[in-house]
C-alpha cells in the first residue's frame, strides 16, 4: 500500500506538467497550459507491477481547449492549402496564356488603305466598302494585306472561310495577277489564276463550285501583287467561266454579272533565290 501510495504522489506531483495518453482514440499532446484535470480526479492504478497508467477522463475545459487547439491547426492547413491552390490557378493560368493560340474572329472587316498603299485601288478595282469578313490561310499562316509569300509556300490552294450570316446569299472569289508576266510589261493583266463560285455565306471556298482551279503563283521577274476579291452574287448559278485565263478585268467582270465587291486582300510574291533560270559560274581570278 505504501509503495502504490508513493507512485501515486510522484504521479500527481507530474501529472500537470507532462501528460500525454489516448482519450477516444485522440493522442493528446504534451502541453500543461492546455489540459487541466479536476482537484479530486484521481488517478486509477492498474493492478500489478505495470508502470502505466490509465488516465482519468478529460474534464469539459480541457476538452474544449484541445478542440480548438485541433480547429486552429486545421485552419493552418486549410489556408497553406488554398494558397497552394491559388498559385497552382496562377501558374495555369500563365501557362495557358502562353501556349494555347486563341483563333481569330471572324468580325473584322478588312480595310482599303493597304490597296490604296500598294495601287491595287487603281490598277485592278475602284475605291469600295468593304462590308464582309474575309479569312484566308496559306499552310495554317494567316494571311495579311501586304505580306510577302514565297512561290514554294503557295503550291496549294489556300482556305478560304467567308462571313456573312446568312446561308441564302452566295458570293464569287477570284484570285488575280496584275503583274504579269512582269511588272514593268503587265501586258497579260489581269491574270487569272483561280475562280470559286455559288460560296454560300458563313462557309469557305471549299462549299462553292471551282469553275477555274487553282494555279500556283510563278513570278518570273519582279515583285507581283497577287490579289483576291470576293464578290456578292444576285443569286446562285448565275456565273460562267472565262474562256481564257489572262487579260482578265474584275471591273469588267463584276459589271457583266452585277455582283458587288465586297472584300479584297492581297499578297506580294517574287521569284525566290536560285529558283529557273540559268546560273553562271563566277570566273576565277
Amino acid at each position: 500500500m505504501k509503495k502504490n501510495e508513493a507512485e501515486g504522489k510522484d504521479y500527481q506531483s507530474t501529472y500537470h506538467h507532462s501528460w500525454t495518453g489516448m482519450e477516444d482514440g485522440v493522442k493528446v499532446p504534451a502541453d500543461a497550459s492546455l489540459l487541466r484535470v479536476e482537484a479530486d480526479a484521481d488517478p486509477v492504478l492498474p493492478k500489478g507491477n505495470s508502470r502505466r497508467i490509465k488516465w482519468p477522463a478529460i474534464s469539459g475545459n480541457a476538452k474544449l481547449r484541445l478542440k480548438k487547439h485541433q480547429i486552429g491547426n486545421n485552419r493552418h492547413s486549410l489556408i497553406s492549402l488554398s494558397q497552394k491552390l491559388a498559385f497552382c490557378a496562377m501558374r495555369f493560368s500563365k501557362v495557358s496564356k502562353q501556349r494555347v493560340p486563341v483563333p481569330q474572329e471572324m468580325s473584322a472587316v478588312p480595310t482599303v488603305e493597304p490597296l490604296v498603299l500598294a495601287h491595287v485601288i487603281q490598277d485592278v478595282l475602284d475605291l469600295f466598302t468593304p462590308t464582309m469578313p474575309l479569312r484566308i490561310t496559306y499552310n495554317d499562316r494567316l494571311l495579311l494585306a501586304g505580306a510577302e509569300l514565297k512561290p514554294s509556300a503557295t503550291v496549294h490552294k489556300p482556305r478560304v472561310d467567308v462571313g456573312g450570316s446568312d446561308l441564302r446569299v452566295f458570293y464569287t472569289l477570284v484570285l488575280v495577277d496584275p503583274d504579269a508576266p512582269s511588272p514593268s510589261n503587265p501586258s497579260l493583266r489581269e491574270y487569272l489564276h483561280w475562280m470559286v463560285i455559288d460560296i454560300p455565306g458563313t462557309a469557305g471556298a471549299s462549299f462553292g463550285q471551282e469553275l477555274m482551279l487553282y494555279e500556283r503563283p510563278e513570278p518570273r521577274s519582279g515583285i507581283h501583287r497577287m490579289v483576291f476579291v470576293l464578290f456578292r452574287q444576285l443569286g446562285r448559278g448565275i456565273v460562267s467561266a472565262p474562256d481564257m485565263r489572262h487579260n482578265f478585268n474584275c471591273r469588267s467582270f463584276a459589271q457583266q454579272y452585277h455582283l458587288d465587291i465586297v472584300a479584297a486582300t492581297y499578297f506580294n510574291c517574287q521569284r525566290e533565290a536560285g529558283s529557273g533560270g540559268r546560273r553562271f559560274r563566277p570566273e576565277r581570278s
